[in-house]
C-alpha cells in the first residue's frame, strides 16, 4: 500500500487533480445545492446527479432519481452532434468548443470553463480560459470572466457565489518549455465577474492540486519537487524514500477579499485532502492539520489517509485496504462495509458517495447513500454506467 501511495503522489505532481467547495463555512446560501468535482475537473456531482461533457463535446446531465441521461439542449429533434465533416459548426445547445472544465448545474444555472477554439491555433491561444453561465438547457450563454494566462487547469471548486480555479503554465507563447512551472489560483465572483488572483508560485513539477473554501478564504496545497524526478530510479528498492525526499507541499491560505496569501505550514509530503477545517497528510504519520492554527492531530498508524468528510476522516486499513471512518471529536474509528470490491471514491455530495468499482475486467460508476455508508452499515452500490 505504501508503494501505491508513493506512486500516486508522483502522478499527482504531473497530472491534474481537483479541489472541492466543502468547508465548515461553506454554502451560506442554503438554497444552493453543493457540487463536488472529480480529480480531472471535467465532471461535477451533486445530490441531483452529474454533469459531464461527452466525447463529442456535448454537455450531459445524468439524473440520479430517474436514471435518465440527457443532453443539455432545448432543441427538439436535435441530434446532439459535435464537430464532424457533415457538421462543422454544431448548433446543439449543449456543445462546448475546446477543452471544457468544471461543468456544473449550480444554483439554478449551468456553469462551465472552456478554452475558446481560435482559428490562429497559436500556443498563446491555449492560455485563454472563459467562465460561462447559461440556462440549464444550454441556452442564453454569457461570459462571466476570462483568464488570459491559464494553460492547464489543475483544481477547481464552487462555493456560495464564488468559483475557484487553480492552473499552471509549462510553456511560453512560442511553445518553448519553461524551466519551472508557474502556478496560480484565481477566485471569480459568479455575480460580478470580479477576479482575484494569487501571486505566482514557480518550482519544479509544481501543481496546486487540492483546494477548498474556508469562509472568505481559499486554502490550497501547492506541491512541488526540489529536483526533476529521476524516472530511472523507479525499480530501485529505495525509490519510495527517494520520492519522499524530494517532495514539498506548502499549505497556503488566500484571502480573496483582500488579496493576501499566507503560508500555514510547509510539509515534506503531499496533501491527501483539504476540507472542513483540516488538511490530511501522511508526512511522517497520518495526521490532520488544523487550517486555523497549523496544529496537528495524529491518527492511528494502522491506517493511511484518504478523504475528509463532514462526518470525519475516511482512511484505508494498511492490512486489508478496507475503508474506515475516524471521528475527529471522539477519536473513534468505525470500519465501513461495502459489498462491491476494488472501489475508489469519485466524489462525495451532501447525501451520496459516488464510487468506481470493478467487476472482473469491467469498471463501473455507482453510488451509495452517504449516511448509510458512514454509519458502518454494509452497503451495495447502485450502478450508474460502465466507464
Amino acid at each position: 500500500m505504501k508503494r501505491i501511495l508513493c506512486l500516486l503522489t508522483m502522478i499527482c505532481l504531473t497530472l491534474t487533480a481537483c479541489g472541492r467547495g466543502e468547508s465548515d463555512n461553506d454554502n451560506n446560501n442554503t438554497d444552493i445545492q453543493s457540487v463536488s468535482l472529480d480529480f480531472t475537473c471535467t465532471t461535477s456531482y451533486s445530490d441531483s446527479g452529474m454533469v459531464y461533457q461527452n466525447e463529442s463535446g456535448i454537455l450531459h446531465f445524468y439524473d440520479l432519481a430517474s436514471g435518465y441521461d440527457t443532453a443539455l439542449c432545448s432543441k427538439a429533434n436535435c441530434k446532439h452532434e459535435g464537430v464532424i465533416a457533415a457538421n462543422p459548426k454544431p448548433t446543439c445547445d449543449g456543445y462546448v468548443e475546446g477543452s471544457c472544465y468544471s461543468p456544473a448545474i449550480y444554483g439554478d444555472d449551468l456553469y462551465f470553463l472552456y478554452t475558446p477554439d481560435k482559428k490562429e491555433s497559436s500556443y498563446a491561444d491555449l492560455s485563454t480560459k472563459v467562465l460561462c453561465k447559461a440556462d440549464k438547457d444550454g441556452t442564453n450563454r454569457s461570459e462571466i470572466a476570462r483568464l488570459d494566462n491559464a494553460q492547464t487547469i489543475s483544481a477547481s471548486a464552487y462555493s456560495g457565489h464564488y468559483y475557484a480555479c487553480a492552473y499552471y503554465n509549462s510553456f511560453d507563447d512560442n511553445g518553448q518549455s519553461l524551466d519551472k512551472r508557474v502556478c496560480k489560483l484565481s477566485v471569480i465572483d459568479l455575480d460580478s465577474g470580479r477576479i482575484c488572483t494569487t501571486p505566482s508560485y514557480e518550482n519544479t513539477q509544481g501543481i496546486i492540486n487540492k483546494i477548498c473554501f474556508d469562509g472568505e478564504s481559499v486554502v490550497f496545497a501547492y506541491t512541488y519537487t526540489t529536483e526533476d524526478i529521476d524516472l530511472s530510479k523507479q525499480n530501485d528498492s529505495d525509490y519510495d524514500e527517494y520520492l519522499k525526499g524530494i517532495i514539498k507541499t506548502e499549505l497556503i491560505r488566500f484571502n480573496f477579499a483582500g488579496g493576501e496569501a499566507e503560508n500555514i505550514c510547509t510539509l515534506d509530503s503531499s496533501i491527501t485532502d483539504i476540507g472542513f477545517g483540516y488538511a490530511l497528510t501522511d508526512e511522517d504519520e497520518t495526521s490532520l492539520i488544523s487550517l486555523s492554527d497549523g496544529s496537528r492531530k495524529i491518527l492511528d498508524s494502522q491506517y493511511s489517509p484518504y478523504l475528509i468528510t463532514d462526518k470525519g476522516v475516511l482512511v484505508y486499513s494498511k492490512d486489508d485496504y478496507s475503508l474506515a471512518l475516524f471521528d475527529i471529536s471522539s477519536d473513534k474509528m468505525t470500519k465501513l462495509g461495502i459489498k462491491d470490491k476494488n472501489t475508489s471514491i469519485a466524489a462525495i455530495t451532501d447525501s451520496y458517495v459516488y464510487m468506481y468499482y470493478s467487476v472482473g475486467k469491467d469498471t463501473f460508476l455507482g453510488f451509495v447513500e452517504k449516511a448509510a455508508l458512514l454509519s458502518g452499515k454494509e452497503c451495495e452500490l447502485t450502478k450508474i454506467k460502465a466507464v
